[in-house]
């Protein structure tokens, strides 16, 4: 008989759909903490930050404060779009910058959010898309915008730009028609 350990490695998961199906299991006390979470710091939800990144497969050993706020982050962003009913938080392939330029983020405003591009920032984005109800996105966005390698956070903020500028430029082709 075969030992669990000896079937071989198990295949990776995707962290960022673990944590988007995890938020969708918790109490609402629970998400309510993680949407209430300071991107910073919150001591209170630390412990279930943890748990649920750990659950997600996600290497704590050795993480630095910067990896860790990125996940938080993340983390964060799911329980935003999740909401209190307990919606989904994640749809892979789908664009914050669409999802952004549909919640009537200005061009202005877009560019000041993409040079603080900073994980407030990107909570602050997130909030907005969830407040104008403009649909679940990919949210492996938010873990690029709060990557602390600087040529994955560049090409986030470069896909987060052509992807608004993109569904601004299909909007004003159907305003004009």
């Amino acid at each position: 008989m075969t030992e669990p350990d000896d079937a071989g490695p198990s295949p990776r998961k995707d962290p960022i759909a673990s944590i988007a199906g995890q938020i969708r299991h918790l109490s609402n006390g629970e998400r309510s903490s993680l949407r209430r979470m300071d991107v910073g710091s919150n001591p209170g939800s630390e412990g279930l930050l943890i748990a649920v990144l750990i659950r997600a497969g996600v290497r704590m050993a050795g993480m630095d404060a910067e990896e860790l706020a990125s996940w938080r982050a993340v983390v964060h962003a799911a329980a935003v779009m999740s909401g209190s009913a307990n919606g989904p938080s994640h749809a892979p392939g789908r664009s914050l910058g669409r999802r952004l330029a549909k919640a009537g983020l200005s061009r202005d405003r877009l560019i000041r959010l993409a040079i603080s591009m900073d994980a407030k920032a990107v909570s602050r984005a997130v909030r907005l898309v969830s407040s104008k109800d403009a649909g679940v996105f990919d949210l492996s966005a938010v873990r690029g915008l709060t990557s602390p390698e600087p040529t994955e956070r560049a090409a986030a903020v470069s896909d987060l730009i052509r992807e608004y500028t993109a569904a601004q430029v299909r909007a004003e082709g159907k305003e004009a028609k």
